[in-house]
This record gives structure tokens, sequence and C-alpha cells, in this order.
């Protein structure tokens, strides 16, 4: 994995106060029921992201559901932010 990759997934992993996250207010569960048993570990997702530019070097990684979802919204900015220095050089 490239440096930008690993800095890019450092940056997502180590900032608590992502705003998009912070703007949603976690919602309370109705019955006591739903709520995780405080000694309740947060569930894993894992998944094999590949390499750019590389067709054997993959790694798996494992976050939960609220880092994956920083990790896509953070991924989806950078996205947009290329997208839009890229049209402001070519004159759109």
């Amino acid at each position: 994995m490239n440096r930008l990759h690993i800095l890019s997934l450092a940056l997502v992993l180590a900032a608590p106060g992502v705003p998009a996250l912070a703007a949603e207010p976690a919602a309370e569960p109705e019955t006591p029921s739903e709520a995780a048993p405080p000694d309740a570990k947060p569930v894993l997702i894992c998944k094999t992201l590949s390499e750019t530019g590389s067709r054997i070097g993959s790694k798996k990684v494992c976050m939960t559901r609220k880092q994956w979802d920083a990790h896509r919204a953070a991924a989806q900015d950078r996205t947009r932010r290329a997208q839009k220095i890229q049209g402001a050089t070519n004159g759109n």
C-alpha cells in the first residue's frame, strides 16, 4: 500500500470528530433489550482492499461500521475536491 493510502487511512482512524458524523445525533435505542451491553466489543467489518496499479497487492482491513462510514465519506470528499480542482484547471 503506498504512503498516501496509509496516511489517509491513519487520518480517518485518528479523527474522532469527523464533521459528517458529528452532525448526526446518535439514535437512542427504544427498549433496553436493543442496547448493547457495556462490555460488548464493537463489531468489525473486514474488507480486502487492493492497491491501485497492482494486480498482486491487496490488504485485509478491519474497521467498525462507523469507521468504514468515515473512511467512505473522506474518500468521497477527496474525489469531489480533486474533480473540482481538475474542472477549475480545465477552464470549466
